[in-house]
């Protein structure tokens, strides 16, 4: 293990150790968290520009001298008009995740094993989507169940 990585042997024997290692870690059953966001919705905004064909058509009488004449006249006009749009968000709408989060820690305490002294601490917490504690905890941290407190004894190395 890391112990045995960093010079330190460990023993069975309590009354061998120079060093007491304390470990202990958790991870709490976890807290729903709501979280809201905008989506926004795509669709016309406006206009960039139109244009418009159309047709006139002219109905009129010949007069006596055999000229097309305004007399007594009619006409027909149709048109289309098409409209370029222009597009962007027009309006926003609410989604919602709901999600766990977790939160773990460890804790490691040294002391030394004839004076009760600390020799060495540390505290570790994190927060995260994980409910394994094993997906999170440092390397040779040991896999045990959740809620543990383990006792480990051991010597330090000879000089």
């Amino acid at each position: 293990g890391k112990f045995q990585e960093n010079g330190f042997s460990v023993t069975s024997n309590p009354s061998e150790a120079d060093l007491v290692a304390f470990l202990g870690y958790a991870i709490d059953d976890g807290e729903q968290v709501v979280t809201t966001y905008s989506i926004p919705q795509w669709g016309v905004t406006g206009y960039s520009g139109a244009y418009t064909t159309g047709t006139y058509n002219y109905y009129g009488t010949y007069n006596s001298y055999g000229s097309f004449g305004s007399y007594g006249s009619s006409g027909s006009y149709s048109a289309t008009t098409t409209l370029t749009p222009q597009y962007g968000v027009t309006r926003y709408s609410t989604g919602t995740r709901v999600s766990t989060v977790y939160t773990r820690s460890l804790a490691i305490d040294i002391i030394d094993a004839t004076t009760n002294d600390k020799k060495w601490e540390m505290k570790l917490a994190s927060s995260g989507s994980c409910g394994r504690f094993s997906a999170v905890a440092l390397a040779g941290a040991g896999r045990r169940s959740d809620r543990q407190r383990e006792e480990r004894r051991v010597r330090t190395r000879d000089p």
